[in-house]
């Protein structure tokens, strides 16, 4: 948590060495522990953030002048960044798929492993017991 709150991407907080092996575990991880904050703690870290990220901005605005392009880019990130912190972004859908854009065997095996653990024995004529 504290990663994100200096304002660590995703992929540092997976590669910082806390067990966590990708991007999207440390944001469930992250995720998980914003839940666990009090509404106004967490309001606290989300202005807090916004405050460094107005500072990062105030300085990309005058140094523009040297490099107006990458200055540019930087401040697109910036704001990109600022409206997934605001909750300003659509929901992004992700699926799991192979190169070929299909399911893999590996989790069409644990969905069906996780199907068979919560079946129930429908036969008609049959009463469960």
């Amino acid at each position: 948590m504290s990663l994100w709150i200096k304002g660590a991407t995703f992929q540092q907080i997976a590669a910082a060495g806390f067990g966590i092996a990708t991007a999207s575990g440390a944001w469930r991880s992250v995720g998980r522990a914003l839940a666990r904050i009090p509404k106004q703690e967490a309001d606290q870290a989300r202005e807090a953030q916004l405050v460094r990220l107005q500072a990062v901005r105030m300085l990309l605005w005058n140094q523009a002048s040297a490099d107006p392009i990458r200055a540019a880019e930087a401040l697109i990130k910036l704001e990109a960044r600022e409206a997934r912190l605001l909750g300003l972004d659509m929901p992004t859908k992700v699926a799991v798929t192979d190169p070929d854009g299909g399911i893999p065997l590996e989790t069409i095996r644990r969905v069906m492993e996780r199907v068979d653990r919560q079946m129930v024995d429908v036969t008609p004529g049959k009463l469960a017991t």
